[in-house]
This record gives structure tokens, sequence and C-alpha cells, in this order.
């Protein structure tokens, strides 16, 4: 639902929100499945625009593809507006943008094997 101030505000909102759940969800599961295994490397994080920790792209990696399976799932619910939207499928577009600026993370060796393949999905997956 479109309300009055900027346009897809709650679209903004539940980004937000979802973005910083995921963070931690991906926190929690570290605890329980070693996806590091060193942190000697850094890799371009598009998100941020900088180089970046591995342990930091591969938190952006898994919340920018959730993000997008969140806004694909709303886009197939017919419950929004036609400038909610577009904003959605913007945000799915640009985050496939994103994701093939992320070079040489599925190869890391500051990655579990188990790490390797968490990657390589995501990156690949559309």
């Amino acid at each position: 639902m479109e309300r009055e101030g900027r346009p897809n505000d709650d679209l903004r909102l539940a980004e937000g929100i979802l973005h910083e759940c995921m963070h931690l969800q991906l926190t929690l599961i570290e605890e329980q499945i070693a996806l590091i295994a060193a942190e000697k490397e850094a890799h371009f994080s598009p998100w941020r625009q900088e180089v970046r920790p591995t342990r930091g792209v591969l938190h952006a990696l898994y919340v920018f593809r959730v993000i997008q399976d969140f806004f694909a799932a709303l886009m197939h619910s017919a419950t929004l507006s036609e400038g909610q939207f577009r904003y959605a499928q913007r945000r799915c577009d640009q985050i496939d943008e994103d994701v093939l600026q992320v070079e040489g993370l599925t190869m890391s060796q500051d990655l579990t094997p188990i790490g390797r393949a968490f990657a390589t999905r995501l990156k690949a997956r559309k």
C-alpha cells in the first residue's frame, strides 16, 4: 500500500528490517556451521563500493539474495501497486547486477568447503 511521503517507504522499511535480520540469522548459522576458515583475503563489495573482508562480502551476498527472494515473492503475489512492482523489479535487477561484480569469493581460501559451496550457490542463483 502506497502512502503519503516518499514512494515505496513501506518496501524500503521492510527491506531494511529484513537486511538486519538476515545478518543476524547468518551470524547464528555461523555459530553452528563453519563458513569462514581464515580472515586473510578481501574482495570488492559492490554494495559498499570498497574492498571488504571475505566474511563481510559473504554476508552481503546472502542478505541481498534473501532480499531479492522477498521482492520476487511480492511481485508474484499480485498485491503490489504498479509503482511498487516497478520498485521491486528494479531492486531485483540491481541485486543481480551487483552480484555479477562479486569476483573471487567462491574460490576464496578464507572459506571452508561448506562456505565455498554456499557462496557458489548464492552467486549462481537467479
